[in-house]
């Protein structure tokens, strides 16, 4: 079985797919302060809190606060865009990225866990019907 393809074809399922998957589950894999440093981690850039409100479907007002809690505990940073003051950046700091790696692995553990459960010819067919549900997703509600 190609473990680590497979693998990191669901993973990034997960981050890129997020929305839809969440559509379809009622609930998301990772939520809060752990969904936004594991997206952080995943970009490897500063991003938008606009960006990063679309991406986990969340409201802006509830990004805010995780974005303060996670700036209390010094996991991440927020810099104010030069050119455009309403627009802010987040960043990790080194303390975020620490975390968020570790989140990472164990998120990956879990969906290599699966993998090897479903065996090879299962874990491509679910990759394949993940995304059916997500194009479903994008049909039918517009995600």
């Amino acid at each position: 079985m190609e473990q680590g393809s497979l693998t990191e074809q669901l993973v990034q399922m997960h981050f890129l797919r997020w929305k839809e998957l969440t559509c379809l589950s009622g609930s998301v894999f990772v939520q809060g302060e752990e969904a936004l440093l594991l997206f952080l981690n995943h970009f490897r850039r500063p991003v938008l809190a606009g960006e990063l409100a679309d991406k986990l479907g969340l409201t802006s007002g509830r990004v805010a606060n995780i974005l303060k809690r996670l700036e209390e505990k010094d996991q991440i940073r927020r810099i104010p865009d030069g050119e455009d003051r309403r627009r802010v950046f987040v960043s990790l700091t080194e303390t975020g990225k620490a975390l968020s790696d570790e989140k990472y692995q164990n998120l990956v553990r879990q969906h290599h866990d699966l993998l090897e459960f479903l065996g090879e010819e299962n874990a491509r067919e679910l990759l394949r019907l993940l995304e059916c549900c997500v194009e479903y997703c994008h049909l039918s509600h517009g995600i």
